[in-house]
């Protein structure tokens, strides 16, 4: 009779051999054993709570287990500062009052200080004494501010003229910084600046309600600009799609003024342009860029002639 191999024995082919003197009519050959077909069972990490499982391998014919997988103990917490080091699951804990003061106790009796403190997804700060602390206190010397209950984020912190902002730890911003899309600058002290003011000996402007933006600043004849970053501008410069000169006061340039010894005239909105124009009884010539022209100059295609002092002396016939 046949007998079918497996993983780990050998079979036999169909064979007959003579029931009266027992010869082998056909003789049955040896098949092989197949050998087992490994499969990876895989490992499972531990973790605080659940056990874990190494790696393993079996069978996938006759699932006969190969390697097996051992049990590997659930780690349990560590926990620090309330905190799992592990899964990061924080330690219960109650809040408690003693007199005005609020502090934190956890379930195993500690409590958090002289540190910050997530719990139930806000942040908080204890002092060295373990009590919750509000309004402004210092950390490393860093100026750091909590709500009236405790809760730490980024907000605006003042009234009337003088106002702060603290970024989602609590800490007090400087220099420049943009808080919801609208850039500021507070000084080193904190406190957020408006009007004119100076960083490392530049002018800097910032509208009334502190936002920085391009904008032009003055009134009457005295003109200012700053870009996008708040700084006054000088020089030539294109505002709109029209360009003006700035002195370097910062001032709009209208009328004569000079640049280097050389003349230049803008009209009196400060917006630089080819242009004639009159003083007195004579007439002048500024181009593109309002700088007076001297000598042969052409305009809508006619030589015109302009004396050394600009004066305009008709159009050339020649």
């Amino acid at each position: 009779q046949a007998k079918e191999a497996t993983c780990a024995e050998n079979g036999l082919t169909e064979g007959s051999h003579c029931s009266v003197c027992n010869e082998v009519i056909k003789k049955q050959e040896v098949i092989p054993s197949t050998g087992h077909k490994e499969v990876l069972d895989s490992a499972k990490e531990a973790t605080c709570t659940n056990t874990g499982l190494t790696e393993g391998i079996h069978c996938s014919i006759c699932n006969k287990i190969i390697k097996k997988q051992e049990i590997i103990p659930a780690l349990g917490h560590d926990f620090k500062d309330g905190v799992c080091t592990r899964c990061h699951n924080q330690l219960k804990g109650q809040w408690k009052q003693s007199g005005n003061k609020w502090w934190y106790q956890y379930e195993d009796g500690t409590y958090p200080k002289n540190e910050f403190i997530a719990i139930d997804n806000k942040l908080y700060r204890f002092d060295q004494y373990g009590y919750m602390q509000t309004g402004w206190f210092k950390v490393n010397n860093e100026d750091y501010y909590a709500s009236t209950s405790g809760e730490i984020k980024a907000q605006w912190v003042g009234s009337g003229n003088t106002w702060y902002y603290v970024d989602a730890d609590g800490k007090m911003v400087t220099g420049f910084q943009t808080i919801s899309g609208v850039k500021y600058y507070f000084e080193t002290n904190g406190l957020m600046k408006k009007g004119w003011f100076k960083v490392n000996g530049t002018d800097y402007y910032a509208s009334t309600s502190g936002a920085i933006k391009a904008q032009w600043v003055g009134s009457g004849n005295n003109w200012y600009y700053v870009d996008a970053d708040g700084k006054m501008v000088t020089g030539f410069q294109t505002i709109a799609g029209a360009k003006y000169y700035f002195a370097e006061s910062g001032l709009m340039q209208t009328g004569w003024f000079k640049i280097n010894g050389e003349d230049y005239y803008v009209a009196s909105s400060g917006v630089i342009s080819a242009q004639w124009v009159k003083s007195g009884n004579n007439w002048y010539y500024v181009d593109a860029n309002g700088k007076m022209v001297t000598g042969d100059y052409k305009i809508n295609e006619v030589v015109n002639r302009f004396d050394a002092n600009g004066v305009w002396h008709g159009v050339w016939l020649g």
